[in-house]
């Protein structure tokens, strides 16, 4: 009986679950729903180009990192900036010419800067030795081992040749340059084309330039190059901002004199600094 019962029971068994009478149905996605989906897509589109595009970037240095790799330490080189520019040879202009009182003190206005002073930290920087004794400024101009900048020497050395050229047309009897004895003059001068010869040769220009052939068979050289030149503005804003000790055109007069006074004392032999 209970054998016969418990068959029956199998026999109700369902051998598969029924399907559920309520199916539920996928929803379809919604017009606000496909917007959305665009707009994440776009956005990591965007977001993915942009990292594409600061990886490529990354790989061109900036105009101050070419600076640092290229060029030897200096406090100025946080002034360096570039600019592309034409030269053209425009005369007269306020440098060209037979001098005239304005035209020294326009030449005077681009190099007659002093001196500032720079940690002896740097001295590695510079390829300098700590074991020489070198000049520092006093603590009053914050001190500092006593520091000049090139571009103002060299334009100070054109600038003597340029007054050297016309010595018989300008009186420069009040040049502190002029007023040392003749040898050490001399030696001045030398000393300035060999730092202008040194300075072109280390910075080799070769910018091509072309000769332009016109109609009535002459032919014009046109220097007028593409250049790609460090602001000098910018270089002598900083130069009057930071510049602790000026130059000082009373003061290099009596050194000559006294530098004359000393070298007569001596049989009149001296050689330029």
């Amino acid at each position: 009986m209970d054998s016969h019962n418990g068959s029956e029971s199998e026999e109700e068994i369902p051998f598969l679950f029924p399907e559920p009478q309520d199916v539920v149905k996928k929803a379809k996605p919604t017009q606000t729903s496909i917007q959305e989906l665009m707009y994440v897509g776009a956005s990591a589109f965007m977001l993915v180009a942009s990292l594409v595009m600061a990886v490529a970037g990354s790989k061109y240095p900036t105009d101050a990192q070419c600076i640092k790799k290229m060029s030897t330490w200096s406090p100025m080189l946080e002034a360096v900036e570039y600019e592309w520019r034409h030269f053209r040879e425009e005369v007269p202009n306020a440098y060209y010419g037979k001098p005239t009182d304005q035209l020294e003190k326009a030449w005077g206005d681009i190099w007659q800067y002093g001196s500032t002073g720079i940690p002896d930290s740097k001295l590695n920087l510079l390829n300098k030795s700590h074991d020489i004794d070198w000049k520092y400024l006093p603590d009053e101009l914050g001190g500092g081992i006593e520091a000049f900048f090139e571009a103002f020497h060299q334009i100070h050395c054109v600038d003597l040749l340029r007054q050297y050229t016309y010595r018989d047309e300008y009186d420069y009897s009040d040049n502190p340059a002029f007023l040392r004895q003749p040898n050490v003059f001399y030696n001045h001068v030398d000393h300035c084309i060999e730092t202008i010869r040194i300075n072109l040769m280390c910075n080799v220009d070769v910018t091509p330039y072309l000769i332009e052939t016109r109609g009535d068979g002459e032919n014009v050289v046109r220097t007028d190059a593409l250049y790609h030149c460090k602001k000098f503005d910018k270089l002598v804003a900083w130069a009057e901002e930071k510049i602790v000790r000026p130059y000082n055109v009373t003061a290099e007069r009596i050194r000559a004199i006294e530098e004359v006074k000393i070298q007569g004392s001596h049989g009149g032999h001296g050689e330029h600094e």
